[in-house]
């Protein structure tokens, strides 16, 4: 996305440095290191969604903008759906077609290898209207 080296690294050690504290009764009775990334409730960790999210999105829009991905209508005058993000699910809508299909399987490998996030294929899921034969 274009960011400054130095800012990568503050935000890599935001994220990684964290030392975390037990405090029972008033007493720290001991820490641990933080090494597995951004914990529930860290304030970055919304902003490097949207961050992520909005990279996504704009591989999408590009696959779109040159033809080779389609959103759909839930009917003839409704907006066009392409890819709405919900907090821990994405839903990409396109024709059944095999290069629509390898347009998104390219999307997602380019997205993997910027940002490091590999998607999940124990809850990916491919589904396809009945009304395609």
């Amino acid at each position: 996305m274009g960011f400054p080296m130095r800012w990568m690294e503050l935000v890599q050690d935001c994220i990684s440095l964290s030392t975390l504290c037990f405090v029972i009764n008033d007493k720290v009775l001991g820490e641990v290191v933080s090494s597995r990334g951004l914990r529930k409730g860290c304030l970055l960790s919304l902003y490097m969604f949207l961050m992520c999210a909005e990279s996504l999105s704009c591989l999408i829009k590009n696959s779109k903008n040159n033809g080779k991905l389609l959103g759909f209508r839930y009917s003839r005058r409704s907006p066009l759906v392409k890819h709405p993000f919900f907090t821990d699910d994405s839903l990409l809508f396109c024709k059944v077609t095999m290069s629509s299909c390898e347009e998104i399987g390219r999307v997602l490998k380019v997205y993997e290898s910027g940002s490091g996030q590999m998607v999940n294929l124990q809850k990916f899921n491919i589904t396809f209207s009945p009304n395609v034969s």
